[in-house]
């Protein structure tokens, strides 16, 4: 089971974290689909607010539509507000969304901490009107596999045993399953992997950070870990994968659909 009040600490520091590399390339698939849609948007939401690059791109293009952008933290952004800009606060087991009422609503690696994804995508198909669409970008099972194979590795070294490192996603076997349940039309999953390469295994370790993938479960490890770990963690990923670089793939699925 999901640790509410530590993944709402972990929101609530990213909010305020400048670091959104990551986030940023993934938003920038996310409107490159956009950008070849004619269709108008006019009432949108966006779940989960990790960077700013989706809904700038929305106001750009869609001068007097109107966003909310939902968070299970507060965001206090008022000297930033917009006249079709608003911040509202959402929990993780109800959305609470107003039924037929968005013609877009989209996500940015949210979705998947909810711990009823059936009960959320529900709510979002009878949130959107008539001839609307949904788009979000979820991380695939295997993201960043580099770290988490080498984690795995140095907790079977040091504990004889290994911890949950990351969250885990939503399958995406099941997610077409899932779209035809809700009676959405004509699902597409586009996998996608974006590889970066560092210098320094420290600034991997920080991008990582700023994307709130850690583990918040209930059964994640209580200490934290010493410099000894973390010593070990960069000398196994580069004798694993390491070449002149540190490299890791962050991989993720985005999913788009028409509500006809």
């Amino acid at each position: 089971m999901i640790n509410k009040k530590y993944l709402k600490l972990l929101r609530f520091k990213s909010q305020v974290q400048s670091n959104k590399f990551v986030y940023n390339l993934i938003s920038k698939r996310i409107i490159d689909s956009l950008d070849i849609i004619k269709h108008p948007f006019e009432n949108i939401i966006e779940i989960g607010i990790n960077d700013d690059k989706i809904h700038e791109y929305l106001i750009s293009r869609y001068k007097n539509c109107n966003i909310q952008r939902a968070d299970i933290v507060h965001v206090n952004k008022s000297s930033n507000l917009k006249n079709n800009l608003e911040y509202i606060k959402i929990n993780l087991d109800n959305l609470n969304l107003v039924k037929n009422s968005y013609d877009l609503v989209y996500s940015n690696f949210f979705l998947h901490l909810f711990p009823d994804f059936n009960k959320i995508l529900s709510q979002v198909c009878d949130s959107l009107k008539p001839n609307s669409f949904f788009i979000a970008a979820i991380p695939d099972v295997n993201n960043i596999y580099q770290l988490v194979n080498a984690m795995y590795r140095v907790d079977m070294y040091l504990y004889n045993g290994a911890y949950r490192r990351i969250n885990p996603t939503i399958n995406i076997e099941d997610l077409i399953i899932k779209f035809k349940k809700f009676n959405f039309e004509n699902p597409i999953i586009n996998s996608d992997t974006i590889t970066i390469e560092y210098e320094k295994f420290i600034n991997l370790l920080k991008d990582m950070k700023s994307t709130n993938l850690t583990y918040c479960h209930n059964d994640k490890k209580k200490l934290f870990e010493k410099k000894e770990y973390f010593k070990l963690l960069e000398e196994d990923f580069v004798k694993s994968y390491s070449n002149k670089n540190f490299v890791l793939d962050i991989k993720f699925n985005i999913i788009s659909v028409w509500k006809k």
